[in-house]
């Protein structure tokens, strides 16, 4: 398995370029700070270096052969730096200095990996046969678990990670009478966007709402345009504060205006003993529409104590969408919310 740090002050940089390297079973280091790396370097060696806007915080291109040379054994280590595509010049003036390659900014997958395997066709790892069993130290295994890097941002999992660890932490939060909060996000996108365009205004959304979140709190990809969190530890006087933060800041970005973006919120059910575990769960589901975001905070809150499912939205067009392919048990509408009108003409009202 072939090793790569990835050095950049962007998270979302790292995130990207993890993302693209782990799908090729490539073992990733991530690092946001050039002097983090130094230390690192000095008693790990890994097969290939991909840097970004760390290298002027240790020197500029002067700092390149310092990177190559920075384990002790003395062994190099190929440098692959990550450049702007403003920056033209780079490329030569880095390979000048010993760098293996340059490859441009924002990422693209087949270019980095094309750039990647160039690199360690060259530099095949030392003493290790092709096909050969991969043993490591516990020390080693320990050290590539380990969090060497706080992360400020909430954990984005696949699935079937995400399944397991969700498990683990309700458990927990049952263990330790802790409490957790259950979000659903659906982003609803205007039919004039197409497959491209839909897929990078999901990607844009996720990358905003995980760089929001804490580093304990988990999200989860669900369908196309759907994201799931799990928030431990929130109290109920701030779950609505960080939903109605989310869908405002969404709001403010490019493709804000041309979405909607619908919130379901609920309180983990965590089981509080036996009596409890026999008790039937409330599964009432209850869409709540107001144009005050204050309004829906605290019809969220109050609902969801109950153990209710809540979905918020802002307008009567948002629920007149909304409800052509949803039937919630009860609509909780503010009679002077936006296209009331209407909703009286479409018969919704009469709705249990």
């Amino acid at each position: 398995m072939n090793w790569i740090v990835v050095a950049d002050n962007s998270a979302e940089l790292l995130q990207d370029a993890g993302h693209i390297l782990c799908k090729r079973k490539m073992r990733v280091t991530g690092f946001r700070f050039g002097q983090a790396l130094l230390e690192f370097l000095k008693d790990n060696q890994p097969d290939l270096i991909l840097l970004g806007s760390v290298l002027w915080e240790i020197g500029g291109f002067e700092a390149i052969t310092a990177l190559k040379n920075a384990h002790k054994t003395g062994k190099e280590i190929p440098v692959l730096l990550m450049a702007g595509r403003a920056e033209q010049d780079m490329e030569a003036r880095a390979r000048a200095m010993g760098a293996a390659g340059v490859v441009k900014k924002p990422l693209v997958a087949s270019e980095l990996m094309a750039n990647v395997l160039n690199i360690l066709a060259s530099n095949p790892q030392p003493g290790v046969q092709e096909n050969a069993p991969i043993c490591n130290t516990l020390e080693e295994v320990a050290n590539t678990l380990e969090e060497r890097n706080e992360s400020t941002i909430g954990m984005w999992m696949g699935s079937e990670a995400f399944g397991n660890v969700y498990r683990h932490m309700l458990r927990y939060l049952e263990r330790y009478h802790g409490i957790a909060f259950q979000i659903l996000f659906t982003v609803e996108i205007s039919k004039s966007f197409d497959a491209r365009q839909r897929l990078e205004i999901m990607t844009q959304f996720r990358r905003r709402l995980q760089m929001s979140l804490r580093s304990s709190d988990m999200m989860m990809e669900s369908g196309e345009n759907q994201v799931f969190l799990l928030l431990p530890e929130v109290g109920e006087a701030d779950i609505g504060h960080v939903i109605s933060r989310v869908i405002e800041d969404w709001k403010k970005t490019e493709y804000g205006p041309s979405t909607d973006i619908i919130s379901e919120v609920r309180q983990a059910n965590l089981n509080r003993g036996a009596a409890q575990e026999d008790a039937k769960p409330r599964t009432d589901w209850v869409v709540v529409v107001d144009d005050d975001v204050a309004n829906l905070k605290m019809a969220g809150l109050i609902l969801s104590r109950q153990h209710m499912r809540v979905t918020a939205l802002k307008s009567g067009r948002a629920l007149l969408e909304y409800i052509r392919n949803n039937t919630p048990d009860v609509i909780l509408l503010d009679g002077g919310c936006r296209r009331w009108t209407a909703l009286r003409r479409c018969g919704c009202s009469n709705r249990k």
